[in-house]
């Protein structure tokens, strides 16, 4: 069947899906989606995801507004930052494309997922081939109790993050944003380089850097400030990242206020109250800690609670549960990452193959 567009408008159109035109100012409506992407890249990703809405509908999949509500809450939940969108008045926008990508987790989950098995000896290959590059950095488990301080200071950060990234959208190099906004002296005038650092040993407050493409940058939240991380390149085993650090500053009546709530919740702990929200941490490689942080690991005894400690804009009581010397790690202490590492990968092959058969049946043009 052939698909004719008619569109009479005076918005330049960068793609259609059989009757459904993509415009310029839609593309660049939807970019703080998808920070660091080209106009070309996310022109992709929005074709890429109608024309696979499209075979999913075809498979009677159905995406109720009550899912894409849920979704859309768990997303303002994990990522603040989308709060600024609501704001400028996008929430209709972002809502329409959770709604696409709630039908192609639908689709894959229906045509994909079911058939992937990853074996015990997939995990054993991959463990054998790469053993070498699984090489850790010492590291220590923790167990955290954290009181957030300063919300409207992270706010600042995330806010001045974005408008960062909006400048890196009009073609400023990252290398010059690092130099003009990073507050890492370490990194600052090298780029933002971190270097290599292994999958097995990113810490958790970065364990969506995983999503993000070769060349893509992302907002992350540690607990010393906001991060804008670009993947520079991969290896099987290892990401090469760049980051620009916006650290968290406090006022003195803050830190104080949050330091004696600290001291409060400590008591509770060290008297046996187990309905304090403790959280498991780790393990977190000793490089990737501040200098103070690396000083408490020092001299603080297995299951001994710290004194509060300031975090960024978090006070937190800290319990080292384990510490870990550097080296290869047996198989049985990564086996459960590269098993979702290898299904990610699957995941990915199989979504690539799937847009290839989509593109066969449904019709779409990219317009210059």
């Amino acid at each position: 069947m052939i698909f004719i567009l008619f569109s009479i408008t005076f918005d330049k159109l960068v793609a259609a899906v059989e009757n459904q035109a993509i415009p310029l100012s839609y593309v660049k409506e939807v970019a703080p989606l998808y920070p660091g992407a080209t106009t070309s890249e996310i022109t992709r990703k929005l074709v890429e995801e109608r024309v696979l809405y499209r075979i999913a509908r075809e498979e009677s999949i159905v995406v109720t507004q009550a899912e894409v509500q849920d979704a859309f809450q768990k997303a303002l939940g994990e990522n603040p930052q989308l709060q600024n969108l609501v704001k400028e008045g996008l929430k209709g926008i972002y809502l329409e494309e959770v709604r696409y990508q709630l039908y192609i987790q639908k689709l894959l989950q229906k045509k994909v997922i079911p058939h992937i098995n990853i074996t015990r000896r997939d995990i054993e290959d991959f463990y054998n081939t790469y053993r070498d590059s699984l090489m850790l950095p010492p590291s220590v488990s923790l167990e955290k109790l954290t009181v957030e301080i300063g919300k409207k200071e992270k706010e600042r950060l995330i806010e001045k993050a974005e408008k960062i990234l909006k400048e890196m959208e009009k073609g400023t190099p990252f290398e010059t944003l690092v130099e003009k906004y990073s507050e890492d002296p370490a990194t600052r005038y090298a780029g933002g380089k971190l270097g290599d650092i292994p999958i097995t040993g990113i810490p958790p407050y970065f364990s969506g850097i995983d999503t993000l493409e070769t060349g893509e940058v992302g907002i992350f939240t540690s607990p010393l400030g906001i991060h804008i991380i670009r993947v520079n390149s991969r290896t099987p085993m290892s990401v090469n990242l760049s980051h620009i650090f916006l650290g968290f500053k406090m006022d003195d009546r803050t830190v104080k206020e949050g330091y004696r709530e600290a001291e409060k919740l400590r008591e509770r702990w060290l008297n046996g109250d187990t309905t304090l929200p403790i959280e498991k941490v780790g393990p977190i490689p000793v490089t990737l800690m501040n200098s103070a942080l690396k000083s408490l690991v020092d001299t603080l005894k297995l299951g001994e609670l710290s004194k509060p400690i300031l975090e960024g804009n978090t006070m937190n009581v800290i319990k080292i549960t384990e510490k870990k010397q550097g080296g290869i790690p047996p198989l049985k202490e990564v086996q459960d990452k590269i098993y979702n590492l290898l299904f990610s990968r699957r995941v990915d092959e199989e979504y690539r193959k799937l847009v290839e058969e989509a593109s066969e049946k449904v019709f779409f043009v990219y317009l210059k």
